[in-house]
């Protein structure tokens, strides 16, 4: 199961004629037998205590980066039944923060000098899950050469900063004059609205 970080979601559980107890984990640290989970307020155990179908259902609300794990709903043995397990694993993303181009705010110009062999703009997306993809563009046409990627983890936390370096030959100089470079990640499946891109304009001097 995938979310998005802050989100509410329930992991289900359902059985059939039961005779044992039944306790979540995470990552093999057992949650209470009961309904509510000591010292875990954002964690409940919902469903229904009655009849033949009972349901144990493990409800997280706010879901943080902490409650991407793997976890598993078990049964202890019965009178005739044999110990149940069911294993999950929630895998939590974040989007990063808005990127933008190191040194330059946003729709600024970057100016250059006409002798310079070239110009090097780097797009910062910090701090999501999983680490996205950049994009570039020049004049609204996407750019696929001379740019350098990589991945910086920030750690104790989950979440990854992306840079991308794109290099601009300026040999013709009077073709990237007034030239607009945008950079934008990739939107995530489970955002609600994309991120604003980051854009500048080559000025060539």
């Amino acid at each position: 199961m995938t979310v998005l970080v802050h989100t509410n979601i329930t992991m289900k559980c359902v059985l059939q004629d039961l005779q044992g107890d039944v306790q979540w984990t995470k990552d093999g640290f057992g949650f209470s037998f009961n309904r509510s989970v000591p010292g875990q307020p954002r964690i409940s155990i919902t469903g229904n205590d009655q009849g033949y179908v009972r349901s144990f259902n493990l409800h997280i609300t706010d879901v943080q980066l902490s409650d991407d794990d793997k976890y598993t709903c078990q049964v202890s043995p019965g009178h005739d039944t044999p110990p149940l397990i069911a294993r999950a694993t929630l895998t939590v993303t974040a989007p990063p923060e808005e990127p933008f181009i190191e040194n330059y705010s946003n729709n600024s110009k970057v100016e250059v000098h006409y002798n310079s062999s070239s110009v090097q703009l780097v797009c910062v997306a910090r701090a999501g899950k999983p680490a996205v993809n950049i994009f570039w563009y020049r004049d609204g046409q996407r750019v696929t050469e001379n740019i350098e990627y990589e991945t910086i983890p920030l750690t104790p936390s989950k979440k990854v900063t992306a840079r991308s370096k794109l290099t601009i030959s300026l040999d013709n100089y009077r073709e990237e004059n007034q030239r607009q470079y945008k950079c934008e990640v990739q939107r995530g499946p489970l955002w609600t609205e994309p991120l604003r891109p980051a854009v500048v304009t080559l000025d060539i001097l």
